[in-house]
């Protein structure tokens, strides 16, 4: 095979040959993203043109005024005029040896497309890297491999195990010249091997444990997914899906029943939220096939018409909520303050309905936001749960985030009263507000500026590195608004 490249400014083709073949038992490398997948295929060309679009593609040609090619990801043939192309950049190989002075040359044409189209620095990043670690020649991975051998014989738990494996694969990838491609390869398959037959009595002891609590289903449901996801041999597999099933099938079963128990028993505001909630688990964490989950949808209905008749002073209409007149009449005087605001991109699952008992005044940049709310909940809440309240404001280019405690509160049929404090700290003088740049369609209208806070949960898996908004809370409501001055 051929790959083609150009010049800017120049329509001139030169020509790259592809290097020569060494021999490689063990298949291409398992990348560790799929990312790399895409930018490491042995066949993967990039395809630069004189826009700044970019293409991932194989069977690149030059065909006189036009260049041919398959795209990567469709397969599907294209032909772009020879003039509208930039670069052709071609991925090092691995397994593949090439002339020292063609290495270099690729290396100098990936640095020259990097300089005049920084925007594709993703891509270019990765080809540059393959080019010098096959120049490099593969030196200190030999030290490397041997100190992850050396964990490999822990990786019995699920994370060490991803560790592991995925600095052996990115180990793997870097080794452009397969010197221990075969080493690797086999000990990915002997940490497998060892994974599986440690996890798997794990799971089987897991199941033979008789209870139908959603935390010893979502134990069942974590271990069988892990042990999956190391692809291991059928018949292993097919006992984890096994042993999954049946446990989803018992949970399900029992907890269906008691549902049913909890309302019936007394069929006040408090059992309707308990079933409300066992539902919704199953419906949320349980169900697998779209089938259960809307039989289990119809369920819930059924249950607030129930409630319905059963409390006939409180309405269930918006979303299940045990609404009295008074908590009705407070949403209608102060909706455009409560959380009906449904902001795109933002992870909540909704169980609270947050209403301020007065319309808020607006708050200065950097001054404090004093709110008495009404919190009103459709489904029960776990008495250790820890609330906190996300505070945030969009801008043109990034979003400003504060996390406050919530103070303690006691829910009584539903709902609840609490008064939060919280400081808009180290709010920028100079902070774009999103809508604030001068489009001919907002030019010389007045701008109004809002805060959107959610009631919420900090999330137990979000890493402390991640520090973009919303990374590190669970919101329980929809948000609601803040006027800012």
């Amino acid at each position: 095979m051929k790959t083609f490249s150009t010049t800017p400014g120049s329509k001139t083709a030169r020509w790259v040959g592809a290097g020569t073949e060494v021999a490689n038992p063990f298949g291409v490398a398992v990348m560790l993203l799929a990312l790399l997948v895409a930018l490491a295929s042995p066949a993967a060309t990039l395809v630069i043109t004189r826009d700044g679009a970019s293409l991932w593609a194989t069977a690149v040609n030059d065909d006189g005024d036009t260049v041919s090619l398959v795209t990567q990801q469709e397969g599907t043939e294209k032909r772009v005029p020879k003039a509208d192309v930039a670069f052709v950049l071609p991925a090092a190989e691995p397994g593949k040896t090439y002339p020292p002075d063609e290495m270099e040359a690729n290396i100098r044409l990936i640095q020259q497309a990097q300089a005049e189209f920084p925007k594709l620095a993703k891509q270019t990043v990765l080809l540059l890297n393959a080019w010098r670690a096959l120049q490099a020649g593969g030196a200190g991975l030999a030290d490397e491999l041997a100190a992850l051998l050396k964990k490999s014989a822990t990786a019995t738990d699920i994370k060490v195990y991803r560790d592991v494996s995925g600095q052996l694969q990115m180990l793997r990838y870097r080794d452009m010249q397969g010197t221990h491609w075969k080493q690797i390869d086999t000990e990915l398959e002997k940490m497998k091997a060892a994974y599986v037959q440690a996890s798997l009595p794990r799971l089987q002891e897991l199941a033979a444990t008789q209870t139908t609590s959603f935390g010893h289903f979502r134990a069942v449901h974590q271990a069988a997914s892990d042990l999956c996801s190391v692809q291991p041999p059928d018949d292993v597999r097919k006992t984890a899906t096994d042993i999954l099933e049946k446990q989803r099938a018992a949970t399900l079963q029992a907890n269906l029943a008691e549902a049913v128990k909890v309302f019936s028993a007394s069929r006040s505001v408090d059992a309707y939220l308990q079933a409300r909630d066992i539902l919704t688990q199953l419906r949320e964490d349980v169900a697998a096939t779209p089938e259960s989950q809307t039989s289990l949808e119809q369920q819930i209905e059924k249950l607030t018409g129930s409630a319905a008749k059963a409390q006939s002073a409180l309405s269930f209409e918006y979303k299940g909520y045990p609404l009295s007149r008074p908590d009705q009449e407070l949403l209608r005087r102060m909706e455009r303050a409560a959380s009906l605001v449904d902001f795109a991109g933002m992870r909540v699952n909704e169980q609270c309905l947050v209403v301020p008992t007065q319309m808020p005044n607006a708050v200065p940049r950097g001054g404090t936001v004093t709110q008495t709310l009404r919190l009103i909940f459709n489904r029960a809440q776990p008495p250790d749960r820890k609330y906190i309240i996300a505070a945030m404001v969009p801008g043109e280019n990034n979003a400003l985030e504060w996390l406050w405690d919530c103070p303690a509160f006691t829910v009584t049929a539903g709902r609840a009263e609490v008064s939060i404090t919280g400081e808009l700290k180290d709010f920028p003088a100079d902070f774009a507000f999103r809508g604030d740049s001068d489009t001919p369609e907002r030019k010389g209208k007045k701008r109004s500026h809002v805060a959107y806070l959610w009631l919420a949960m900090p999330d137990p898996e979000a890493s402390p590195q991640n520090t973009e908004p919303g990374a590190r809370w669970l919101g329980l409501s929809l948000a609601w608004r803040l006027p800012l001055q």
